[in-house]
């Protein structure tokens, strides 16, 4: 369970890593980045839940169990689920300002100029 949680935090990692570097090479080429939004927010929903499930479930198994905390009790993996959460709660906001990014770039408030625009 453990090595589950640890690989999950890890891929989400990875996968936020990726998609800023996409962007910024489609902005250095002038190409539209391919919209992940959606996934992205499939995924931190998914992963907060999840770990949430797994913090509470952790937490009730170790108190049942009246567990010291020591390296193989119920407690670290509790942990491990927390981190979780909490990376599946901030991939779920990253897709938020990612999505108001992508609207704000679709129509920006100056042209090529630098006169302005009508924001309608």
């Amino acid at each position: 369970m453990l090595r589950d949680c640890y690989a999950a935090v890890t891929d989400m990692d990875l996968r936020l890593g990726t998609e800023v570097i996409h962007r910024e090479r489609c902005a250095r080429e002038g190409r539209t980045p391919i919209n992940h939004v959606m996934p992205l927010r499939v995924l931190g929903g998914t992963a907060f839940l999840a770990g949430l499930l797994g913090f509470i479930a952790m937490i009730a198994k170790a108190a049942e169990e009246k567990e010291q905390l020591t390296p193989d009790s119920h407690y670290l993996i509790a942990i491990w689920c927390f981190l979780l959460a909490k990376w599946g709660a901030i991939t779920y906001m990253f897709t938020d300002k990612l999505e108001r990014y992508d609207q704000d770039a679709a129509r920006p408030l100056l042209d090529s100029e630098g006169r302005s625009v009508s924001a309608v």
